[in-house]
């Protein structure tokens, strides 16, 4: 299984995988893809979001996906069965530690078919111990949950630590702000942002809501995993 933690960003990526249709040869290029959170740090990679006298101050969010990959424009979902084959950029299940501030996360280059993509589809994913136990062999705190944040949570000056965890599993597609060109001996690149500010919002995004409440079994866990589910977007760079 690949493994990413900040300190391990060259490791992310196990083996590259050249794929594309069969009959492609090797007219290949790279995808670079970069992950940000886009919202300012305050002290040491620590993110606070504020809504009138309440604060939460994010220390980790670990985000654990599988299956991102890119999907040609001229054919739908990547569905094996139907013999499309996409561009595998990371197979996981991969834990990403996402960078809380400005920071950008750059994943190792991953070789795909020259071609133009429209779409890129990657899965939420939370990790069992029945289909999973080298993952989790590395990260028990991740077994039955896709995300998991640390930090504290403070309601009219009263702060309390806390940490936050979903089983929210669903693959996403998201759209291409414009169509993503990889050339034959060329690089290109993605910016994945995550909006981690915005994951523990009420739905008018006025107030905060308690990540105590927001678990599994929690009265606003519907909502917290709607901000997650929304919270990404998908953007061509005009330079790796």
């Amino acid at each position: 299984m690949i493994d990413l933690t900040r300190s391990q960003v060259g490791a992310v990526i196990a083996a590259v995988v050249a794929l594309g249709c069969a009959d492609r040869g090797p007219e290949q290029g790279d995808v670079v893809l970069k992950l940000f959170t886009g919202a300012p740090a305050v002290g040491a990679g620590t993110l606070v979001v504020g809504r009138g006298t309440d604060t939460i101050v994010i220390r980790t969010a670990d985000l654990v996906l599988r299956e991102v990959q890119l999907q040609l424009v001229r054919v739908g979902e990547c569905e094996e069965e139907e013999g499309e084959r996409c561009a595998m950029v990371a197979d996981g299940p991969t834990r990403f530690a996402l960078p809380l501030g400005s920071d950008t996360l750059t994943l190792a280059p991953v070789a795909a078919a020259a071609d133009t993509y429209g779409t890129l589809q990657l899965e939420v994913y939370r990790a069992t111990t029945e289909r999973d136990t080298a993952f989790l062999a590395s990260h028990p705190d991740m077994a039955g949950v896709s995300v998991r944040v640390s930090g504290a949570y403070s309601r009219a000056g009263s702060l309390r630590d806390f940490v936050f965890t979903t089983d929210l599993n669903e693959v996403q597609e998201l759209g291409l702000d414009a169509p993503f060109v990889v050339a034959k001996g060329t690089s290109a690149g993605l910016l994945i942002g995550v909006d981690v500010a915005k994951w523990f919002l009420s739905a008018d995004s006025a107030g905060l809501i308690d990540p105590a409440t927001a678990g599994p079994d929690g009265p606003n866990a519907a909502q917290v995993r709607d901000n997650i589910r929304t919270s990404f977007v998908v953007r061509v760079l005009s330079s790796p």
